[in-house]
């Protein structure tokens, strides 16, 4: 299930300052202790684009052209890069 590897998808990209586009789904609350905060699934979307944000990636969100879980969180690279 891919919200079950979200946060690790995430560490992956930013350890290794590489572009990621992640597309969360179920916030599964009591399965991730860790993120304790996140009730909502606005609530998910706002802590991936913070963790990436505080780790100094470019991040963006979109809407995908399908009905359900459709957004899409998505970094090209660090906020502090000079490359396109």
């Amino acid at each position: 299930h891919g919200d079950a590897a979200v946060d690790h998808a995430l560490d992956f990209a930013l350890e290794n300052g590489i572009p990621f586009a992640l597309v969360p789904c179920c916030v599964y609350q009591n399965l991730n202790p860790w993120r304790a905060s996140v009730r909502t699934y606005e609530d998910l979307l706002q802590h991936v684009e913070r963790r990436a944000r505080e780790a100094g990636a470019d991040v963006g969100r979109t809407t995908l052209l399908f009905e359900g879980k459709n957004q899409l969180i998505y970094s090209r690279g660090r906020a502090d890069s000079d490359e396109p």
